[in-house]
């Protein structure tokens, strides 16, 4: 029994700082928070990411209905790394399973990007951003076709 107490305490106390292994030697993040439009129109359910320039650290969240969004360069953690970024948009269209089969042996079509192609591929993205080291929260992505 006081083996089992121990090794609990143990397991605890090792836990307790929020750091470990893999997240000691993470650089720092700052918040990277904006609004994503479409023809003037908040974008919901689009995912964003900041792609970086220096290839490190990308950063990516999903825009709520008001078309606002937060990118977390890691798990648990709010945030982008301060830098350069290459911006891409997409918001994916899953096709619903038409009904009458029983699923075997049917095509099932490609999800659909609902944006402009444009605003999808880092290598064609019009969109950029810089995360100063005191962070932002105003971007400002205006999508148009």
């Amino acid at each position: 029994m006081r083996l089992l107490l121990g090794l609990t305490l143990v397991v605890l106390g090792c836990g307790g700082s929020g750091e470990d292994k893999w997240t000691k030697d993470r650089p720092e993040v700052v918040d990277a928070e904006g609004v994503v439009t479409y023809q003037n129109e908040p974008v919901e359910g689009a995912t964003v990411v900041f792609a970086p320039t220096d290839g490190k650290h990308a950063a990516s969240g999903l825009t709520d209905s008001s078309g606002q969004f937060s990118v977390s360069a890691f798990p648990n953690s709010e945030g982008a790394v301060p830098g350069s970024y290459k911006v891409t948009v997409t918001k994916m269209e899953t096709p619903s399973a038409s009904g009458g089969g029983d699923g075997h042996g049917e095509a099932v079509a490609a999800p659909k990007n609902l944006l402009p192609a444009k605003y999808a591929e880092t290598a064609n993205t019009p969109l950029t951003a810089d995360v100063p080291a005191s962070g932002k929260t105003d971007f400002q992505f205006d999508l148009s076709d």
